[in-house]
């Protein structure tokens, strides 16, 4: 109920003090009436008016809110509360921070800041001059929403500093002096951790993964593998590690014969140590308070059920921060606990059964050979169950936020937790040696890294299956033929789905098939393209095919340039010739015009002069190149869309265009000359989507109606006509 009073709230945060006023008329009823609904009527209440409380008190909030926007100049005087990241490219600092002053009136919220000047460190007072944004919204389907990501941090700003003009660092060391001892101590442990190790740089950040959590400096890389191998929860720093670290403390102190009492106290400095090494991630402070609630229930002897001690630890991390609902390592960490506490063991029981002995014969009867081997089977089973609820429990959540699961992650996480839980306890005996002697720790560090090449190694087999990792949407089930047009920053990005088969035309360069193309295919639960077709060629082209074979099956490939050098390897059929008129499509619905005379506009590597897409009784027709001296000798007479790719002239020729091929709609990226010469006309025929204004336009047919929208809220309906 805490759950779905939080889920309420979030539609209209505003409405808190009507929550309050329900919050208090279910207070009083339950008092008086005995009844189970009252306590979850109130419970529901109380974290509707809690959740919209926080939400609406926060100043960063009111200011977003505001209409007009202020997007004035300011003097702002902040208080740095991470590590920045540095893009070394342009010189430029982000971090999360939290505003003191405004034009030196007290402020008290936190902002995405961006800025440049010296490298910043965490609590470093800064003073700058800039402007306070509202992030942007996503521009297509599947992509990262880091607007929201950073809402559910309670950061509802960006502050952009002025670029010319360095930061001034009036203090250090101004914020939480926990979090700060924290980060300190984590990267001298991270230093330790690769002492000996120095020269494989993807083994250290393994180990340092495994035992402190991966954070930004983590390669990419390493977390994809993680990830499609179903094993990324190793890197959570969460219950695995911590449970490992206190149970270890407890075995240790009371075997010294410390008191109870003492020993609870202990362990929660331990715990609390360590989620200040993890940054206070959400999964290892779900870990720290049940840690705490059972050794406070065992040093009373009042032994807590931990599923109670588990619901206990959710209700105090939402009452503190009830956005950490909405974050998925809350999700993933509460749903999966709770799967273990009440299904693992019946489950394994369940599979343990065939080798089951017979309940009335002593197991002092069987030879050392029968026990050891029952032992071991057992184990295994447990392992296997508690692999398969966790996979089972959390496939649900990975299908609706990442639209990806892996079909080897049962498998793969029996092999390789045993292996994690080993590199975690020799990464500890490592720390503990290195202060006593650091060669001794080193010989531990090179038996962790035997480990871990090990665990590579089982991982880097898993990925070769096919099909080891899948693309999932539900809404693709059901979804009609369409064309969709995605907003990108360089390239002119296009799929189309008809009859349950996919086309992408172009996949954008490095950073575009990362940010928006392999999302928006995730998004779409796409695991085969049928025909991959460059029209322009990518930056680092080699590297964006590459990193497309590892995601997707492709069928064929039509490259940007006709010796199709990039298909010669023989994981891509060998790329078609193409002619005039080359149906991509059997029924004929997609058509592909070739160009012989593309070298008069100084484009002689593409071979496409246009793709034409049949939807029903509709023509779109897909331009990869406009300019005049193209258009007139366009073989095509009509097409109710025209998607417009890159500009080769100064001017846009509408009239031209239009003269030629009659569209209703125009599909346009939405550079200077386009908007200046359409902007005008936009409310007349025929009718334009900008697609770096509006966002990705999707066409598709219902009940014999073209519908276009965009992804920012644009709607065209065409009617049916009779062709």
């Amino acid at each position: 109920m805490a759950s779905l009073g939080i889920l309420a709230a979030d539609q209209r945060p505003d409405w808190w003090p009507w929550w309050g006023v329900g919050f208090v008329l279910a207070a009083i009823p339950v008092f008086i009436i005995r009844s189970t609904w009252l306590p979850l009527a109130l419970t529901f209440a109380i974290f509707a008016f809690w959740h919209g409380c926080q939400v609406a008190s926060d100043e960063g909030y009111k200011r977003s809110q505001q209409s007009p926007f202020d997007d004035q100049e300011h003097a702002v005087t902040f208080l740095v509360l991470s590590e920045p990241e540095i893009n070394q490219l342009q010189s430029i600092q982000f971090l999360v921070a939290s505003v003191c002053s405004i034009d030196n009136r007290p402020a008290n919220f936190r902002v995405y800041a961006e800025c440049s000047g010296e490298p910043l460190l965490y609590g470093d007072r800064v003073t700058a001059r800039g402007r306070f944004q509202i992030q942007p919204k996503p521009m297509n389907p599947g992509e990262f929403d880091f607007g929201d990501f950073l809402r559910r941090q309670s950061i509802y700003l960006n502050f952009r500093a002025r670029t010319k003009m360095p930061v001034i660092i009036s203090g250090a060391n101004q914020a939480n002096v926990l979090v700060a001892i924290g980060l300190a101590t984590r990267h001298k442990i991270a230093e330790a951790l690769q002492k000996g190790i120095e020269d494989d740089l993807e083994a250290a950040q393994a180990i340092q993964g495994m035992i402190l959590g991966a954070r930004g400096e983590t390669n990419a890389a390493l977390k994809r593998l993680f990830r499609d191998t179903g094993t990324i929860h190793l890197f959570a720093a969460s219950g695995l590690q911590l449970g490992l670290l206190t149970g270890l403390a407890w075995k240790v102190l009371l075997h010294i014969r410390f008191p109870r009492r003492l020993v609870a106290v202990l362990i929660g400095s331990v715990t609390i140590a360590y989620c200040a090494l993890t940054e206070f991630h959400p999964a290892t402070v779900r870990a720290a308070v049940m840690a705490i609630l059972i050794a406070v229930g065992a040093s009373v002897e009042r032994p807590v059920a931990t599923l109670n001690s588990l619901c206990g630890s959710g209700v105090l991390i939402l009452i503190h921060d009830s956005q950490q609902l909405f974050q998925i390592g809350f999700q993933l960490s509460f749903i999966a606990v709770a799967t273990i506490l009440t299904a693992a063991r019946p489950f394994a029981e369940l599979l343990y059964r065939p080798f089951e002995v017979d309940a009335f014969l002593p197991m002092r009867l069987l030879s050392l050979f029968q026990r050891v081997w029952h032992a071991a089977i057992f184990r295994v089973c447990e392992l296997l169950s508690l692999s398969t609820v966790c996979w089972g429990a959390t496939a649900p959540i990975l299908i609706l936020q990442d639209h990806r699961i892996s079909l080897v992650a049962v498998f793969a996480n029996v092999l390789v937790v045993p292996l994690a839980t080993t590199v975690t306890l020799l990464g500890i005996a490592s720390l503990i040696a290195g202060s006593i002697s650091s060669q001794f720790a080193i010989c531990l560090n090179n038996t962790s890294w035997l480990i871990i090449k090990s665990i590579l190694m089982i991982l880097h087999t898993a990925v070769l299956i096919p099909g080891h990792c899948c693309n999932v949407s539900p809404a693709s089930l059901i979804e009609p033929d369409h064309v969709t047009i995605l907003s990108a920053k360089y390239d002119h990005i296009i799929h189309v789905h008809i009859h349950g088969h996919d086309w992408l035309v172009n996949t954008g360069n490095l950073s575009e098939w990362r940010a928006v193309t392999a999302p928006y295919l995730r998004y779409q639960g796409i695991n085969q393209l049928d025909e991959l077709v460059e029209c322009d060629p990518p930056a680092h082209e080699a590297k964006v095919i590459a990193e497309v074979r590892e995601e997707l099956h492709v069928a064929s490939i039509i490259p940007s340039s006709p010796l199709g050098s990039l298909a010669e390897d023989g994981r891509i059929n060998p790329p078609r010739l193409l002619e005039s008129g080359t149906p991509l499509s059997d029924d004929g619905a997609i058509k592909i015009v070739a160009a012989h005379y593309r070298e008069r506009f100084g484009s002689a590597r593409s071979p496409i002069e246009s793709i034409c897409v049949q939807l029903g009784k509709f023509r779109i027709l897909i331009l990869p190149t406009v300019a005049s001296e193209f258009l007139i000798h366009i073989k095509q007479d009509h097409a109710d869309v025209v998607c417009c790719g890159r500009l080769r002239e100064r001017r846009f020729p509408r009239e031209l265009l239009i003269s030629k091929l009659s569209p209703s709609v125009l599909i346009l990226a939405g550079t200077k000359p386009e908007m200046a010469e359409n902007t005008e006309a936009r409310g007349a025929y025929p009718k334009c989507f900008f697609i770096k204004q509006d966002g990705a336009v999707t066409a598709a047919v219902f009940n014999d109606e073209l519908r276009i929208w965009s992804h920012r809220g644009v709607e065209i309906l065409l009617p049916s006509r009779s062709r």
